[in-house]
């Protein structure tokens, strides 16, 4: 009967280099040992790809045809107050320019449209869109936006385009007469630039010093006339006004 081996030894079946028999570790695939046995410097684990499917693993899919905000900063607009011209646009009323008879506005019926017209010399034309009913704490609401698509642009140029104008009216102001003190323009979307259709335009008012208490009245005026009567139609469709705090 043959002696025990007091210090067996074995070869590593990847580098053959010759190790105590208790160095060598077994190899597995798939979690079942497939018979070789390497010495530590050349052993690997079993590969975890080697189980895809054998554990229950809860990979949620996403939304399908989602609409995220696009805007990404914009979208972190923290509280707001908001008025969604495309389920009401109650208590907005358009305003013709240079005369005090009714409007020409038209509202449709899965969205709210306000359509700005010219009539040779004798223009009955919208150019902005103004709100009594409003309530804005601007130690709260730092900023104004609007988001608009161009569905007819205006002919036979954009001149009209020059700038946005918001003005406002605090509840210590006369009520209806605007000043240019209150008020802020800013520069019109570029309306086609890359294929987009809708448009985000924003009123910084933080650092405005007359953007201070409690704003009760606000004018938007989407065009900078000087000589209107040469234009021709454009519509602007709006989705929101927001009173944003960031």
């Amino acid at each position: 009967m043959g002696q025990p081996v007091k210090r067996p030894f074995g070869f590593c079946n990847r580098c053959g280099f010759r190790y105590p028999l208790t160095q060598l570790r077994h190899s597995f695939v798939d979690l079942k040992e497939v018979g070789f046995r390497y010495c530590p410097t050349c052993w690997d684990p079993d590969q975890p790809q080697n189980q895809l499917g054998r554990w229950p693993i809860q990979d949620n899919q996403s939304l399908k045809n989602a609409r995220p905000d696009m805007s990404l900063e914009e979208s972190r607009f923290g509280d707001s107050i908001r008025w969604d011209f495309l389920e009401s646009a109650d208590y907005w009323i358009g305003e013709e320019f240079g005369t005090g008879s009714n409007p020409v506005v038209t509202w449709k019926s899965s969205s709210e449209t306000i359509t700005f017209e010219t009539n040779g010399t004798n223009p009955s034309l919208v150019r902005s869109i103004s709100s009594e009913v409003v309530s804005v704490d601007t130690s709260v609401y730092k900023n104004i936006r609007s988001r608009m698509k161009m569905n007819t642009k205006p002919t036979p140029s954009e001149s009209l385009f020059v700038d946005m104008t918001l003005f406002w009216n605090r509840s210590t102001d006369i009520q209806g007469t605007f000043s240019t003190d209150r008020s802020l323009a800013v520069r019109p979307p570029h309306w086609l630039s890359m294929g987009a259709e809708w448009h985000t335009v924003t009123w910084a008012l933080r650092d405005h010093v007359e953007w201070s208490g409690i704003v009760s009245e606000m004018r938007f005026e989407f065009f900078n006339f000087s000589s209107f009567s040469e234009f021709t139609d454009a519509e602007i469709e709006l989705d929101f006004i927001r009173a944003e705090s960031f």
